[in-house]
């Protein structure tokens, strides 16, 4: 699901999809993938520390 929504920043290894980079910026597809992992495995925060994706 995160390969398809954003594939620019995750490809698919070993059957389950992996971040490319270690960080990334928060881009729209990259908040989306966020959003809509159903394993809500992705979090994305900004440099303060502030959780920007999913929303809690």
């Amino acid at each position: 699901m995160c390969t398809g929504t954003a594939p620019d920043h995750f490809a698919l290894m070993d059957g389950k999809s992996t971040s490319i980079h270690e960080y990334a910026e928060p881009d729209d597809a990259v908040i989306v993938a966020a959003e809509s992992c159903p394993a809500e495995a992705i979090r994305v925060w900004a440099a303060n520390g502030t959780v920007l994706a999913p929303e809690q």
